[in-house]
């Protein structure tokens, strides 16, 4: 993980559904690696807030194979107009062997409970790949960047379906 501590963007309290942040992962080594996620934390900060859901990881638990890339889905929805820090340990260890290493997944959020008491928001997505597409003069309001996407083993001939989610980084 090349980041550690995420500040989740201000969310509004009373919100029904919790809001999802997918935070990548990824494996640069050669073996495949083992993650899990230490998820008392987490309960115990539940149940503090009245046993009310203000985080829940959905997978905390996996595999990576090697260059693989994937995302902890970590659901937030505050309770209170507050700040919530949560530090989770993360034990990530090869499949093949003994050998572990441990990290923390700082997770950082805010809840607000008017739009004029919002707290000011940070970049979340800072390591999306800067665009590098040329952008015309006869009013072009989209480029897409050159960095490749892999989509894994493809067959051909076969229907395949792959997921990718586009991200607006400009306000207009």
């Amino acid at each position: 993980m090349l980041k550690h501590t995420y500040q989740l963007p201000p969310v509004p309290i009373g919100l029904e559904w919790a809001i999802t942040y997918p935070i990548e992962i990824k494996n640069l080594g050669i073996t495949k690696l083992k993650y899990q996620i230490d998820t008392a934390k987490l309960e115990e900060l539940n149940r503090e807030n009245y046993n009310f859901r203000v985080f829940e990881i959905q997978n905390p638990e996996g595999t990576l194979k090697s260059n693989e890339t994937q995302h902890i889905y970590t659901m937030f929805r505050p309770l209170e107009a507050k700040s919530y820090r949560l530090d989770l340990p993360i034990k990530v260890s090869d499949i093949e062997g003994p050998s572990a290493e441990n990290y923390t997944l700082r997770l950082r959020g805010d809840g607000y409970h008017l739009e004029a008491s919002k707290p000011q928001e940070q970049q979340f997505f800072e390591d999306m790949p800067i665009c590098r597409a040329h952008l015309t003069d006869n009013g072009s309001m989209a480029a897409f960047s050159t960095e490749s996407i892999d989509f894994g083993d493809l067959q051909a001939g076969e229907l395949s379906k792959r997921f990718v989610i586009l991200y607006n980084l400009n306000t207009t």
